[in-house]
């Protein structure tokens, strides 16, 4: 594992925001990679490493819901920190195997929420020290609680919490763009035109009329003949 080298007091740690590559060669990937570095701030007022705060969009926690329904998604600190310990690890071995180094490239998402206390946000920035390479850290604008209660039911808090995968990754970077398209506004309901009254039952009484009018017709007939 890679840790950060120290830094003199003032110094910050600089993300690159070496994004996922399907996200990078995708026609939005430009429009994410503005988006993220345009909202870079220190993750608390001392700290030394950098986090995106943005807004939570609506899109944006529903693609989150559906990771987590895929097993994509892993709550709370020691869990996350446990999680990242075993990836590191796998890729070392891979790097012994391979015998070169890997370029790096985001593959987890840290998802934070806005009411941490600096105690809490100087055990995430050590974590991040660690882990800075693979590992994009987001500020969202809800609470602990409410975090809680979107994910993991009533009564449930989540302070952070971490996205697995990279193509999940890319999915929750995609929604950050995609919330104002026409993917995440539900289209207008098109209502079918009610039938009045009228329309059509003057219709099937023609129809009626018409057979009743064949029907005298041959009747008339056998009766002629008689």
């Amino acid at each position: 594992m890679n840790r950060q080298k120290p830094l003199r007091q003032g110094e910050t740690v600089k993300s690159e925001l070496k994004l996922p590559r399907m996200v990078e060669s995708d026609p939005r990937g430009p429009a994410i990679k503005e988006l993220l570095s345009h909202n870079l701030k220190k993750l608390w007022a001392k700290a030394q490493t950098e986090a995106v705060f943005l807004p939570a969009s609506e899109k944006f926690i529903k693609t989150l819901q559906l990771e987590h329904k895929r097993g994509r998604i892993v709550r709370g600190f020691e869990s996350i920190e446990r999680s990242l310990e075993i990836q590191a690890h796998g890729l070392s071995l891979i790097d012994e195997k391979t015998g070169g180094q890997r370029g790096t490239r985001v593959s987890r998402l840290l998802i934070i929420s806005n009411d941490g206390a600096e105690r809490f946000m100087r055990n995430v920035e050590s974590l991040l020290f660690d882990h800075v390479d693979r590992v994009l850290s987001l500020v969202i604008n809800i609470d602990s609680e409410t975090l809680g209660q979107m994910f993991f039911g009533a009564g449930k808090t989540a302070k952070v919490m971490m996205l697995e995968h990279k193509e999940s990754v890319a999915n929750a970077l995609f929604s950050l763009v995609d919330g104002e398209g026409s993917t995440s506004k539900p289209k207008p309901e098109t209502k079918t035109p009610e039938k009045t009254g009228n329309s059509e039952k003057p219709w099937k009484e023609a129809v009626k009329a018409r057979k009743k009018l064949i029907k005298t017709a041959k009747k008339s007939k056998k009766t002629s003949k008689k």
